[in-house]
Formats: C-alpha cells, structure tokens, sequence
C-alpha cells in the first residue's frame, strides 16, 4: 500500500511539474506573464524551472532590442528623408533652371556653383550617416589603447586650422604629456566635430582654447570658443542626431557632427557636457577614461 501511495504521489508531482513546465513554456511563445513558482531549490524540478526563467529573460530581452532596433531604423529613415529633402529640392530647381538655353554665363555659373554646394552637403551627409549607422550597429567600434592626449589635441587641431585662419580664428593648445587609452582616429574625429562647429559657428575674429586635466577617475578635455553661444532652452539638445537651432541654419552644416562625437566618446566609456552664455561662448567638456580597465557602457 505504502509503495502504492510514493507511486501516485510522484505521479501526481510529475503531472503537475508538466503542467507547470507546459505553462511556462507557453508564456514564453505568447509572451504573457508566467507564474513565478518556486519548487524546492536542489530538486530536478527547480533546476528546470530556473532554465525555463532563464531562457524568458533571454527571449524577453532579445524582443525589447529588437523593438528598440526597429524604433531607431524608423527614426533614422526619418531622419534620412528629411534632411535630404532640401538639397535634392535645390538640386532639382538648379538643374530645371539650368535648362534655360538663354541664361547668361554669370547667372549659369551662379546655380553651378549651387549644385556644386548641395553636392558636397549630401556627400557629407552620406559620409556622416555612415559612420553613425556603423557605430550603432557595431560593424566599427573604437578600439581604445595608450596614446599622447597631445598628438589626439594637435590631430584635431590640424584639420580645422585652415577654416579657423579663414576666419582670422585663433586656436590655443595647452601642453599635455598626458597619455590615456583611447581610439586616437575616431577621438580625433570626434574632437574635430566640437572644433568644426565652433569655427563654422564665431565671428571673424573669434578664439578657442583647448586644455587637458587629469581627474582621479578621467580626464577632462575642455574646448572654449568665444563665439555666438547656444540658448539655455537648446542646451540639452546639441548632441540629438540633426539638431540646429534656427537661428544657425543659414549656416552650412545638418547637425550630426555633435551627436556623432557623443557616441564616439560614450563607446569608450566617457562622457561629454556643455556649457554656453549667448553672445560670451560655449565650453564643451570631454571626459575620456583614465583606465583601460574601466567599464565600458553597452550601448
């Protein structure tokens, strides 16, 4: 009778194991809540229990990437179709006008040089949302290893020098024989970025000041300009992805140079701030890690 008895019990466990694994597993195909049972921690059923936990959190997690990564392309075709919308619109009334077998030489080379000018911004704009894409994506990633903070100042530096002399903009550099671990090529760029809007954005005249200074757990990277500066309503807004305030629209440029430089520097797990006084300047502040070993945020 005894033997009868642990026989049906465990029969009856058995069936209601089943019923609990066929529960969870049909939670997990129709994504609805699972009821969270806690059979006795050593026993066969827990262990499957927890697998069958593990493998929900697995498929839950993988959904929400998903729907965020289906968020994001959405965002970005968005993003894309808007931006090009206005140099393809003048592209089109150009090359339309430029059919005019009459127009004088003066007035033809006038829309040639328009053409030529919205070209070059949707070559940019190509190039730019490229490098974005490969980055969020994770086909090209920085690869951070120990490099002098003043050759990354002075390869930044050399690419906007041309514009600033343009403009009678003087660059100052502190001395730094600092040297951190970060991805000299897109740290470069990314600095760039900050110096190419500063440049394109001041008055004739204007100057930038550039320092390095070590802190206990990064290094601050400062980069002052004396240009027109940016509305406090607007300063949170300067690394969104195509952001220009109004009053900077005539000005050439599409707005991704700030945010391509914030994902740069938050893939090798610094940070970027600013600050801005309209018509005094703006001081943007990158922080690179100071250690190899520091934890880099998946992104």
């Amino acid at each position: 009778f005894c033997l009868i008895a642990v026989r049906l019990m465990a029969r009856v466990q058995f069936v209601q194991f089943t019923e609990y694994v066929c529960h969870q597993l049909d939670s997990i195909i129709e994504d609805t809540p699972a009821d969270s049972i806690q059979p006795e921690e050593e026993s066969l059923p827990s262990k499957i229990g927890a697998k069958l936990r593990k493998i929900r959190e697995i498929t839950q997690g993988a959904a929400e990437r998903s729907e965020h990564l289906k968020e994001n392309v959405q965002e970005l075709v968005s993003d894309i179709s808007h931006q090009l919308k206005t140099p393809l619109s003048n592209i089109k009334m150009a090359a339309e006008t430029l059919d005019d077998e009459s127009m004088d030489r003066e007035r033809r080379q006038f829309f040639v040089s328009g053409l030529k000018t919205q070209v070059g911004k949707l070559e940019f704009l190509i190039e730019a949302m490229m490098k974005i894409s490969r980055l969020e994506n994770g086909t090209i990633a920085p690869k951070p290893e120990l490099s002098a903070v003043y050759e990354l100042l002075q390869n930044a530096i050399e690419a906007v020098r041309q514009a600033a002399a343009k403009k009678h903009i003087k660059i100052t550099s502190s001395e730094s024989d600092l040297q951190l671990y970060f991805d000299m090529r897109w740290t470069a760029e990314a600095l760039f970025n900050i110096l190419d809007n500063a440049v394109k954005y001041m008055p004739d005249g204007g100057s930038i000041t550039i320092s390095a200074c070590p802190m206990a757990l990064y290094t601050r990277i400062e980069i002052s300009d004396t240009g027109i500066g940016i509305l406090p309503e607007h300063l949170n807004d300067i690394f969104k992805r195509f952001y220009r305030e109004n009053r900077m629209r005539q000005t050439g440029g599409v707005g991704v140079g700030l945010y391509l430089t914030r994902e740069i520097i938050s893939r090798q797990g610094g940070y970027i701030t600013a600050q801005s006084c309209v018509d005094k300047g703006t001081t943007i502040s990158v922080y690179l890690q100071n250690d190899k070993t520091a934890n880099v945020p998946d992104l």
